[in-house]
């Protein structure tokens, strides 16, 4: 949105958006625009892809339950939710780069995150915010009936997130 229309900033990527509405990008610059994309050959797997103002480059190997959800710290720095751990991609793709497991499995973990470090990071489980610590998980806040997998994060004690059809 440039404040008057909507202007296209990509060429097509088939798999940028699942049909239903679930898509994540990250804006580093004009030409370095990262987003999940869905795997052709098969719609569980995705990977990572970057636009480059010319064309889409993939960044990180496919991996299958790929959630369309990513915390962007830099090219080589990616984390996300895969199934049911936070992974994280470190290098590049072709040139020894991978996926590493930073938290086990956990039941119920949703797909929105927000890290800090690989001992810092927040996730809704079930229907609350938790923290990791490097070691486990807990609580932050109280069920939420309803509370949606993002959410906003500005300390233990100011986050907002959507439950139902409103912002809490």
């Amino acid at each position: 949105w440039n404040g008057t229309a909507w202007v296209e900033m990509s060429i097509d990527m088939a798999g940028i958006n699942d049909g239903v509405g679930n898509a994540e990008i990250h804006w580093v610059a004009d030409d370095q625009i990262f987003a999940v994309v869905k795997n052709p050959v098969d719609p569980l797997d995705r990977y990572i892809a970057m636009y480059n103002g010319a064309a889409w480059v993939p960044m990180t190997d496919v991996a299958a339950d790929l959630e369309y959800s990513m915390h962007f710290m830099g090219p080589g720095e990616i984390y996300a939710v895969l199934g049911t751990k936070i992974c994280k991609w470190t290098g590049i793709l072709g040139q020894g780069g991978a996926w590493a497991i930073v938290s086990p499995d956990q039941a119920n973990l949703r797909p929105g995150i927000q890290v800090v470090s690989d001992t810092e990071m927040y996730a809704v489980i079930g229907e609350k915010v938790c923290k990791w610590d490097g070691t486990a998980w807990a609580d932050i806040t109280t069920d939420m009936v309803g509370l949606a997998p993002e959410f906003h994060r500005t300390s233990d004690e100011d986050i907002l997130a959507v439950a139902g059809l409103a912002i809490n």
